[in-house]
């Protein structure tokens, strides 16, 4: 998730200007700004798993653009329509209906499996076809194990969990809240919350409110954006400090999560685990308070509250507030006293003397050796009379020395 941060914050705080302006009434919601700016602030959600499947491909050495289509298939507009619709097949094999935009285990779990489906290719292709033959087996076999093996079960386990939490609801409410909220983070991370809609949902249109998945998700949410500015607060770090800062913005403000969660506090791990003890605190107090939601919006967040007016008196909202506060404060607190800044360790400066030059006299001692053996006399001594004589004949004549 790391080289995906820069653009995840990006768009979390279009969201966040988004939910400012909307919420304070400055654009239309059914104006073309409303809609450039919504579809800016979710253009990296939506096409997550084909930006993971690209840094997951890029991590185990595997063909990056072969991942990218796959990814891209589960979240193609035709497939998604047809897995709205319900289940289905391909070739006669049963497809689970289920929801791929915005998802990330599905892609970690399918592009390491590709992985071995292209050795594979490429061990079986003849060398003289294998430029098309290879991508082709590839694609080919990787489409039914990702929409009929791995793809599904994010669904069928939201499936399960959705029925759990029924049960358990209707037997402990307050401890339900309270689990479900600390739960929430790897809930949303293996998109397992979209089984839970229609728990909303039917809560909304039969009572008139929703008590399970808004309020756990308001606890969530402004958790993990408390914990996030707590990280803001202890590090040292400048690059960690802005990162943690505008990832707790826009958790609080906007209820986007995944620069939080992804960024800071899974990535530090202490505190992703104080804000699973701040959300299950919040949780806690909301069931046993019966906190409930009148209305649905967008992600829940601290502007959230809005949604809870309702019923007789303000009762409701009051305990909004203390959730809220519960669940910042918690989180907040936890994260300082669990969180020890990563300190670079910085390896002292050696010290490195400049050479102290040799001493060397101005004039050195030359010794010269002679490989012959005898005496030095005057050439007048030589037995040659003419050079005894001094004289030498050159080219143009006589000469003396």
């Amino acid at each position: 998730m790391m080289p995906l941060l820069p653009a995840m914050l990006g768009c979390g705080m279009i969201k966040v200007v988004l939910t400012l302006l909307t919420t304070f009434n400055l654009i239309d919601k059914t104006g073309s700004t409303f809609v450039i700016l919504n579809a800016a602030g979710d253009a990296f959600f939506y096409f997550m798993p084909i930006l993971l499947a690209m840094t997951t491909a890029k991590r185990l050495g595997s063909n990056i653009y072969l991942a990218m289509v796959v990814a891209a298939l589960m979240i193609h507009p035709d497939i998604t329509a047809l897995l709205a619709n319900g289940s289905t097949t391909y070739f006669g094999l049963p497809v689970t209906a289920a929801s791929y935009p915005s998802s990330v285990l599905p892609v970690l779990l399918i592009v390491p499996l590709m992985g071995y489906i292209e050795r594979f290719a490429d061990k079986i292709c003849p060398s003289l076809i294998k430029v098309f033959m290879k991508p082709l087996i590839v694609i080919f076999i990787t489409i039914p194990v990702a929409l009929i093996v791995v793809g599904p079960i994010g669904s069928i386990l939201g499936g399960y969990l959705a029925t759990g939490i029924n049960f358990l609801y209707s037997k402990a409410g307050w401890l339900t809240i309270m689990l479900l909220s600390a739960a929430m983070p790897f809930i949303v991370m293996t998109g397992m919350h979209y089984a839970l809609l229609p728990i909303a949902t039917i809560g909304l249109t039969s009572l008139g409110f929703d008590a399970v998945l808004i309020i756990t998700m308001f606890c969530s949410n402004l958790a993990q954006g408390g914990a996030s500015l707590a990280v803001a607060v202890r590090t040292k770090d400048k690059d960690a400090r802005s990162t943690a800062s505008a990832s707790g913005i826009s958790a609080i403000i906007a209820g986007v999560t995944e620069p939080a969660m992804y960024g800071v506090t899974l990535r530090y791990k202490t505190p992703m685990i104080a804000a699973v003890i701040g959300a299950g605190a919040a949780g806690l107090y909301a069931g046993i308070t019966h906190l409930v939601a009148y209305s649905m919006g967008g992600s829940p967040s601290g502007l959230s509250l809005i949604q809870m007016i309702g019923g007789t008196g303000f009762g409701n909202l009051l305990n909004g507030v203390v959730a809220l506060a519960i669940s910042l404060v918690v989180s907040f607190v936890m994260t300082l006293v669990l969180y020890k800044p990563e300190v670079k360790e910085e390896s002292p400066e050696e010290i490195v003397e400049a050479p102290v030059p040799e001493k060397r006299t101005l004039v050195d001692t030359i010794e010269l050796a002679s490989p012959l053996s005898g005496e030095i006399i005057p050439l007048s001594q030589v037995e040659d009379a003419v050079f005894a004589g001094g004289v030498f004949r050159g080219r143009s004549g006589y000469y003396t020395f």
